[in-house]
């Protein structure tokens, strides 16, 4: 029998799980790339986004020839993206907190 090139799973499914829908396919012998999708892929991606945003100012600290960083136009513009990161990340935390569920 022909498998799939790709295998897309969601954690929640209805009847069986993604990871038991995984398990099973495993266990029959696919072999393939299996993708889970989760509703945490969004707080996964911002995540990532702040991890290089973190990076690249970092990388710009380390080789800026301004005097102070304060004076660095590019510094200037990273810290106000990683202060709005942070209060964008609070109101989500509190949105939640309000609603009975933790972040």
């Amino acid at each position: 029998t022909e498998q799939p090139s790709l295998v897309l799973l969601d954690i929640k499914m209805p009847g069986m799980n993604g990871l038991d829908v995984c398990r099973e396919l495993r266990r029959q012998g696919y072999d393939g790339p299996i993708v889970m999708l989760t509703a945490k892929a969004d707080e996964i991606d911002t995540t990532v986004k702040q991890l290089r945003a973190m990076s690249r100012g970092l990388r710009h600290a380390a080789a800026c020839r301004a005097p102070s960083h304060a004076e660095c136009p590019t510094f200037q513009g990273l810290l106000k993206a990683a202060a709005s990161g942070a209060l964008d990340t609070r109101r989500q935390r509190n949105v939640l907190a309000s609603k009975g569920r933790t972040a």
